[in-house]
């Protein structure tokens, strides 16, 4: 099963959670207060992807949650493409 993780709820008051295709919407409150560089680069992220599976999350309710960015305080983002070459 595909999971995602991502940040649910109102803006600001956005609730991390795992998005997974058969629309269960796990909380992941109770790993990591948010999802962002911290979490990232930890060893959060083997056991949000872990926990689902292991039914240890509650589950987000409701039909109409807004999805926020995926990852909070993002503060630099770099890309480089393909082409880099050509245009460095």
């Amino acid at each position: 099963m595909k999971q995602r993780q991502q940040r649910v709820g109102s803006v600001g008051h956005e609730v991390p959670a795992v998005s997974a295709d058969d629309g269960r919407l796990p909380d992941l409150s109770s790993i990591t207060a948010e999802i962002d560089g911290r979490f990232l680069a930890g060893d959060d992220v083997a056991r949000a992807r872990s926990a689902p599976a292991r039914g240890l999350l509650p589950q987000l309710g409701g039909t109409d949650r807004r999805i926020g960015a995926h990852v909070a305080r993002l503060g630099k983002f770099a890309c480089i493409g393909l082409n880099y070459r050509d245009h460095a």
